[in-house]
């Protein structure tokens, strides 16, 4: 039987620009935040009624106009996520019912969240496909309405530690995920971080080696042949690979544009798309598309090309290591998106 529970938008917390239902969680039971996107529907302004998720039905009174990205938080008994994901219910004002299925991945299926663990996810659009609009923005750094003042935190990139997945803020249809190729040492484990100091407000990873790699996912329609694909960003490290490769799937094969390419200390070349430095760099990128892309995915990897070339703090060059930096108990060497002073503070895709 499911328990019904009201949806107010008056909140003990405010937080602009954004509707939160807050309530007391007991210790027999877990508590989760859902994400519903305002583009639920594609064009379209869905008006919610009701919606049902783990045996719990949440009421929307009065009734909710989906304007903006609401989060619904409500307590539940602890699960375990089934293999195609979580099934979430909603009717609308009018009496229409849809549904859409959350944490569907393959990574997803079996992760359990056990009684006083907080667990957030996102809710995809009920439309399978739905195009992202140009240019995508993943934004970096401070983050005044956020509550811990920053992007990139666990607040809105909950599944980046637990599955290395990265959402851009504003559309969310558009991710990266990080895919480990390798474990070039049995005693040390990558880890995967939030990069919150200062102005720097960033995913971030330690230990990166060979053939690791971001893939970037961006639906995308009436994409013509002969287009220009690019992004800006800003690149940050300390005593981490130096050399990357950009990787494009284009009429079903993953292409690349590389060539010898000199780390900024003139000590070494290889081939490559671009080299990082020591510290922050502000990379520039683009490449053209062979093929149209009618309807579908666009996706794009920055694969480490060789790990062993890392930018040291002691020297100040490039110098070749067997293994990730570490200091004798875990890698130790930072990488994140940030460039000091370049006033950077996003990584940027556009089609031209």
């Amino acid at each position: 039987m499911a328990t019904s529970v009201a949806l107010w938008t008056g909140c003990s917390k405010e937080i602009p620009d954004k509707t939160t239902v807050e309530q007391e969680i007991p210790a027999t039971r877990a508590e989760v935040t859902v994400e519903i996107p305002s583009n639920l529907i594609a064009k379209e302004t869905v008006v919610l009624e009701s919606m049902e998720l783990l045996n719990t039905v949440v009421v929307f009174n009065p009734p909710k106009a989906l304007t903006e990205n609401i989060f619904v938080k409500l307590e539940t008994d602890p699960f375990t996520v089934p293999e195609g994901g979580l099934e979430i219910v909603f009717t609308t004002e009018d009496g229409r019912k849809f549904s859409s299925k959350a944490l569907s991945g393959a990574d997803d299926a079996g992760m359990t969240v056990e009684a006083g663990e907080k667990f957030s996810f996102y809710v995809p659009s009920v439309d399978p496909f739905l195009p992202c609009s140009f240019p995508v923005v993943f934004p970096l750094g401070r983050n005044p309405d956020a509550r811990t003042g920053f992007y990139n935190y666990s607040d809105d990139q909950p599944d980046w530690r637990n599955l290395g997945i990265w959402r851009c803020f504003d559309q969310k249809q558009a991710w990266a995920k990080w895919v480990k190729m390798s474990d070039p040492s049995p005693r040390f484990s990558q880890i995967r971080e939030m990069a919150n100091t200062g102005e720097i407000g960033s995913i971030g990873l330690k230990g990166i080696w060979t053939g690791d790699y971001f893939e970037f996912t961006f639906p995308v329609e009436n994409i013509k042949a002969g287009s220009t694909v690019s992004f800006n960003a800003p690149f940050y490290g300390r005593q981490q690979p130096v050399f990357w490769t950009v990787e494009w799937l284009d009429g079903g094969e993953w292409r690349s544009d590389t060539s010898l390419v000199t780390t900024w200390d003139g000590s070494t070349t290889l081939e490559a798309s671009f080299a990082t430095r020591l510290y922050g760099v502000v990379i520039d990128y683009s490449f053209t598309l062979v093929h149209p892309i009618d309807r579908g995915e666009l996706k794009i990897r920055l694969v480490c090309t060789d790990g062993r070339y890392q930018a040291d703090i002691s020297t100040g060059t490039v110098v070749k290591r067997s293994l990730p930096y570490n200091n004798g108990s875990a890698y130790y060497a930072p990488f994140y998106f940030y460039c000091e002073g370049s006033g950077v503070n996003a990584f940027t895709w556009n089609i031209n």
